[in-house]
């Protein structure tokens, strides 16, 4: 009775399965989802460093800040603000601490309506 697998198959099959290993650990480790993994850990940790700086300003303090996962991992910035000029002051100042990563920004403005004057 001959065997099912020669020895030569056997190696072939050996060589396909540590070929095919390696690439996916490669894949893994150097691919886009470990390099969003990265940015989003650099994301996490730069906003957690710039928020108390950001929330001491008054209008700024519900402003939140992440990690969001597009343009392979970024910056989130959300905020509702009274208006442009609010909006240019938190650009400017997430900017001005150098993000390592990009800055994704879903900024609302939403001018405050003063109660006294009529409509």
């Amino acid at each position: 009775m001959s065997a099912l697998i020669t020895s030569k198959g056997r190696k072939i099959i050996v060589v396909v399965m540590v070929i095919g290993v390696v690439a996916l650990i490669l894949t893994y480790f150097l691919g886009p989802a470990a390099r969003q993994a990265q940015n989003l850990a650099l994301a996490r940790e730069h906003a957690s460093r710039i928020e108390p700086e950001i929330h001491r300003d008054p209008r700024f303090k519900d402003v939140k800040l992440g990690r969001y996962t597009g343009d392979g991992g970024c910056l989130w910035v959300i905020a509702t603000l009274d208006s442009d000029g609010d909006s240019n002051d938190l650009h400017q100042l997430v900017e001005a601490s150098h993000p390592p990563v990009r800055a994704h920004y879903d900024i609302t403005v939403l001018p405050r309506v003063d109660e006294k004057t009529p409509p």
